[in-house]
């Protein structure tokens, strides 16, 4: 019993400082606009569908990564072409994804 007891008091500090150092990370975020190439993309054969590119992210790096778009966006890149993130980065260094769009587009949402 002592052992599910201190388990479970360990699972939930482990959430509540990563809830925190989360919610400090966002509070003063600067905003990274960034064209990377697009080198494939895919879709999901389930329901619901998702879809997929794969893009080169870190300036300078050769590694993929894969993020989810919206399907208008999905439809209208043709890899390999450039496609723009909105990055979001925290006072910690951390970075997220704010939003994908072409760079043709005027504004991202």
């Amino acid at each position: 019993m002592k052992i599910g007891a201190s388990l479970g008091f360990s699972l939930a500090s482990l959430f509540l400082i990563f809830g925190l150092v989360a919610f400090a990370n966002s509070t003063r975020s600067n905003v990274e606009i960034r064209d990377v190439d697009c080198v494939s993309k895919r879709h999901s054969r389930g329901e619901p569908i998702e879809f997929y590119l794969y893009v080169k992210a870190w300036p300078g790096f050769d590694e993929i990564a894969i993020i989810e778009v919206p399907q208008n966006v999905y439809n209208r890149v043709y890899p390999p072409a450039a496609v723009r993130l909105r990055l979001a980065r925290g006072i910690f260094g951390i970075e997220w994804l704010e939003g994908v769009s072409l760079p043709d587009t005027p504004k991202l949402p």
